[in-house]
């Protein structure tokens, strides 16, 4: 089980952001609220200052890290002049 304590958390519930925690288990967020009780074992991470995004994705990547096929047509285009 993680803990998540005081971060200012910003979800797709509230329309401001609040103070708050997350608990996480099995890689799941199963509770999102203000002064959380985490199991005794528990990891906890304080993110006392710092903006909390449960549940977003990054949502810019590049799969494969590889150059677009025109641009690969316009390098082999330029070192044929």
């Amino acid at each position: 089980m993680l803990c998540v304590k005081n971060g200012m958390i910003h979800d797709a519930v509230h329309q401001e952001a609040f103070r708050g925690d997350i608990i996480v288990e099995d890689g799941k967020i199963i509770a999102i609220g203000e002064n959380l009780k985490a199991e005794d074992d528990a990891k906890i991470v304080d993110a006392e200052g710092l903006y909390v995004y449960p549940g977003f994705v990054e949502a810019h990547g590049h799969i494969g890290d590889r150059k677009s096929r025109s641009e690969e047509h316009t390098s082999e285009l330029q070192s044929h002049n």
